[in-house]
């Protein structure tokens, strides 16, 4: 069992529904899809998330952890820190661009997923790269 409730929402189904246990992430995970499930979201109930988009061979992680005074940092995860390569990951939604160190596996994407939902932490042999300033206002 998680020590706290998930929501897990995909792309065939938006509107989600409630998960309990690492099995049933595992097993939802099983169903990933370039062209009907390209992407699967666990939310916690703070709104802290983690995903996964992509092909099961080819995929991006991201997670986005809120604090308690109602900032968050949101991460992309990758096997070193990022140097500069692009690749694209193509799926039904669209393209996404990341660095070549952020192109990961399904192994790695249940890895990192699993951890966080059972314990709010991230596996330390990921890099974890802070994008936050994409998602901030200047104005």
């Amino acid at each position: 069992m998680f020590p706290e409730p998930v929501h897990y929402s995909r792309a065939d189904c938006p509107a989600g529904w409630k998960i309990r246990d690492w099995d049933t992430a595992n097993k939802l995970l099983s169903y990933f899809d370039t062209e009907r499930r390209p992407f699967a979201i666990f939310t916690l109930p703070d709104n802290s998330y983690v995903q996964c988009l992509g092909a099961k061979t080819r995929l991006t992680v991201e997670a986005r952890e809120y604090h308690s005074n109602g900032s968050f940092t949101h991460w992309v995860f990758g096997r070193n820190a990022p140097i500069g390569v692009q690749e694209q990951i193509k799926v039904s939604t669209g393209i996404t661009t990341v660095d070549t160190t952020q192109l990961l596996a399904m192994r790695d994407a249940r890895s990192i997923i699993r951890q966080f939902l059972e314990t709010r932490t991230f596996p330390a042999n990921y890099y974890r790269h802070d994008i936050t300033s994409r998602f901030i206002s200047n104005s």
